[in-house]
């Protein structure tokens, strides 16, 4: 928490920052989760203690604020990690025995399966419920459709698509829905660091707090990938043995080059693993239709066994987009059978 003040008090430090606070203006301070635990330790350590705490009243007018794109990345890798084993397999059949998955894999690696998963269930869910019926109790079936329906959309939407497009009141509900996810799974922190950010907004809403507003109108500006992106930049340029005034010179570095939005672009784009990405939308097409087969093969399994017989799930595997030739001219879609 120390260096949190420390960090803290230079900030306040800063002439227009100074005139700022005196105003009595906020500042929204949005952070991972040791940011918000420890600035709110420091809050209640002052409030509780006042002057004997060493800490100053500026820390009052910081108001710390989950970050929406750590909610994220911390969901995915929840929901990873939860359900290894079928996402394992997954990758295994999508992508061939000999290429190994790593027990704690990065995190595009995990947004590449999550978006096949999803957009392989998309193509098959209306066969797939169609054959078991609205009225299939079964834990397994359940437990898979919920994952698929439910829990990997919500992950990979509530960042990317409800905070980044300012949808407020479906972001709040997501949040909500994501607390119930890592409640359900036990996290060790992130189990409480939504309810901190549900918590402030039904307290402004009962006391009509204007800050809601702000909020409300201005969702994307609260993010905190901006910060992310530059501790990116700042890890890959520097190693464990790095000396301090070494780390802080590449810090400046590297916002220098923010600065420079030209030259901030380019640096990024050629050190960014993005810049190396290996798939294509052809590639993710063919992953998309071989996630589909895995998938239909899953409830194929859950299905004989319910029904003690064997009924084929029939899937029309439409052809992957090719550059149109006179040998494929006509061809028709592959009908897949799965028992």
């Amino acid at each position: 928490m120390e260096e949190y003040i420390k960090a803290i008090n230079v900030i306040a430090k800063v002439p227009s920052m100074r005139r700022y606070i005196e105003k009595g203006h906020a500042i929204p301070l949005v952070a991972d989760w040791p940011g918000q635990i420890h600035l709110r330790t420091a809050i209640s350590h002052y409030l509780c203690y006042n002057n004997s705490s060493n800490i100053t009243n500026d820390v009052l007018s910081f108001l710390p604020i989950i970050g929406p794109l750590h909610i994220s990345l911390n969901s995915r890798e929840l929901v990873f990690l939860q359900y290894q084993p079928f996402f394992s397999a997954l990758y295994h059949f999508v992508f061939g025995d000999k290429k190994p998955l790593a027990q704690n894999p990065k995190p595009w690696r995990i947004n590449l399966i999550l978006e096949i998963s999803r957009s392989a269930w998309q193509e098959i869910s209306t066969t797939v419920e169609s054959k078991f019926g609205s009225i299939c109790k079964d834990a397994e079936y359940l437990a898979l459709k919920d994952l698929l329906d439910n829990t990997i959309p919500l992950v990979l939407d509530i960042y990317a698509v409800f905070f980044r497009s300012g949808d407020f009141n479906t972001y709040l509900e997501s949040c909500f829905r994501v607390w119930t996810v890592f409640f359900r799974f036990n996290h060790k922190n992130y189990s409480k660091a939504p309810l901190m950010f549900l918590s402030d907004i039904f307290y402004w809403e009962s006391n009509n707090h204007p800050i809601l507003e702000t909020i409300m109108a201005e969702l994307p500006k609260f993010s905190d990938s901006t910060i992310e992106i530059f501790h990116s930049l700042l890890r890959r340029s520097t190693q464990k043995h790095t000396e301090t005034q070494q780390i802080i010179k590449y810090g400046r570095y590297i916002n220098q080059l923010r600065l420079d939005d030209n030259g901030f672009r380019e640096n990024f784009a050629h050190t960014s693993p993005w810049a190396t990405y290996e798939y294509s939308a052809r590639d993710i097409s063919i992953l998309t239709k071989k996630t589909s087969c895995f998938l239909l093969q899953c409830f194929s399994e859950i299905y004989v066994r319910l029904f003690n017989y064997k009924i084929p799930l029939i899937y029309q595997l439409q052809a992957n987009p090719e550059p149109p030739t006179k040998k494929r001219k006509g061809k028709k879609p592959t009908m897949i059978r799965f028992y």
